[in-house]
């Protein structure tokens, strides 16, 4: 991958997007699909229309979100079931783009662990942990997982729905772009 290498737009909408949602809350769940959800619904675009003439100007990232082809998002409330989505993935040719993972999902192993056994077998895979909780830092992550990675992001909750947006969409760029052949 060149230093400054990306993806076109025509390359984007054919990008058959994948992620995985891990936390043990069903509500934290349900706010990621809302969130990450490419289905357009009119009366989402007449409140984008609402506030462009509020605000006066048109807004030229209306869709970056719909950049791709399609968008499968998947859910575990466990690690057990986390570690075989993600397993299956790899064995179907199809892995997950991004991973987010939250640092407590009880009563299994934490979001750390997870994420530790997830690179022993996949290491190129993108990772972002999420807590609402400041038990760790980063520093203390990394500690843990004995490493430092291009391909971990670390997030407090609660964050902002564009920030989500933008970030999966930054982790799914990354992710096709390592995918490609040297």
């Amino acid at each position: 991958m060149s230093k400054y290498e990306t993806l076109t737009d025509s390359e984007l909408s054919e990008v058959e997007a994948r992620i995985l949602v891990v936390d043990d809350n069903e509500n934290v769940r349900s706010s990621y699909k809302s969130v990450l959800s490419m289905n357009r619904s009119p009366l989402s675009d007449q409140m984008h229309e609402l506030t462009e003439n509020i605000l006066g100007y048109e807004s030229d990232d209306r869709y970056d979100h719909y950049l791709f082809k399609s968008m499968q998002i998947d859910y575990s409330h466990v690690s057990s079931d986390a570690l075989r989505k993600v397993d299956e993935a790899f064995e179907s040719g199809k892995p997950y783009h991004v991973i987010f993972i939250d640092v407590q999902i009880p009563p299994e192993v934490d979001g750390i662990l997870t994420t530790k056994i997830i690179w022993e077998k996949y290491p190129e895979q993108q990772i972002i942990l999420c807590t609402a909780y400041s038990q760790y830092t980063f520093a203390e992550v990394n500690k843990v997982l004995q490493t430092r990675r291009h391909n971990l992001l670390m997030l407090r909750k609660p964050f902002d729905a564009e920030s989500i947006r933008l970030i999966t969409q930054s982790q799914i760029i990354n992710a096709e772009l390592n995918r490609r052949p040297a």
